[in-house]
């Protein structure tokens, strides 16, 4: 009995090491196929940032959405198209890709400055899209972190709280300074998580989109529709939802319609 438990188990030992090897080498095939990928991928965005550098704009934006076909979360691309945009004067399209870069990195300095510059040569106040002084303001400062960024600064806060309330135990002395750093953190906990879940929201029920060429909208998706406005280039806005090739799109209460797909980028 003894002898038939030890056969069986040295066939599945060996059965387990066998498999183990052909999941090594398929894991190690794919490792290689993807490092080659990566390669390629280097090759070309070093080839469209050469073409930017020597003012070759219509083909460093081809390599570059070349490589994008390839990676799609990059920053580094994004913002090297928004340039790309910006000298061939694309407005639209530049605001496009800096949203794009920001969404991903909503804190580096380059990208946000670039932004105000293409935002300052649209042709347009985005004032006439309703959106008051406050409201701009409140959506300037959700942009500054990304959700999961907001809720880091309330891990942050309630630590820091928490070791606050941990000296008020333990320590015989307690100040005025200990209660309004307590208090100052509270205040800092709460708008954290609030921020935290508004920006979860934004990005989860509300599809932004940038319309990166001036277009019509119409009453019905079609290019038979009755024309409802236009739209320049540039505008941010909101899609409601999708059909036949159509989107439509929100500017604010009064302002709504189709648009083509080509012309509205989602962020």
């Amino acid at each position: 009995m003894k002898n038939e438990l030890k056969k069986w188990f040295g066939l599945a030992c060996t059965f387990l090491f066998i498999a183990g090897l052909l999941n090594l080498s398929d894991a190690s095939a794919q490792a290689l196929s993807q490092n080659l990928n990566e390669r390629d991928v280097q090759r070309i965005f070093q080839k469209a940032n050469k073409a930017y550098q020597n003012q070759e704009y219509l083909m460093a934006r081809t390599l570059y959405e070349e490589v994008l076909e390839s990676v799609r979360q990059n920053s580094a691309v994004y913002y090297n198209l928004g340039n790309v945009c910006y000298q061939l004067r694309q407005w639209g399209w530049s605001r496009y890709y800096y949203e794009k870069a920001k969404k991903i990195s909503p804190t580096d300095p380059d990208v946000r400055a670039n932004l105000r510059i293409v935002l300052g040569k649209l042709p347009f106040s985005e004032d006439v899209v309703g959106k008051a002084w406050y409201v701009r303001l409140f959506l300037s400062i959700l942009g500054w972190l990304t959700p999961f960024g907001w809720a880091v600064g309330g891990v942050v806060c309630l630590t820091i709280l928490s070791i606050i309330f941990l000296i008020r135990l333990y320590s015989p002395t307690w100040s005025s300074f200990h209660s309004g750093c307590a208090l100052l953190c509270g205040m800092a906990l709460i708008i954290s998580v609030l921020l935290s879940a508004v920006a979860h929201k934004v990005n989860v029920s509300g599809t932004r989109v940038i319309i990166v060429q001036s277009c019509e909208a119409r009453y019905s998706p079609s290019l038979r529709g009755s024309l409802a406005f236009r739209i320049e280039e540039g505008l941010e806005c909101q899609k409601i939802r999708q059909k036949d090739g159509w989107v439509f799109v929100r500017l604010d209460s009064e302002h709504a319609g189709w648009i083509l797909k080509e012309f509205a980028g989602t962020i």
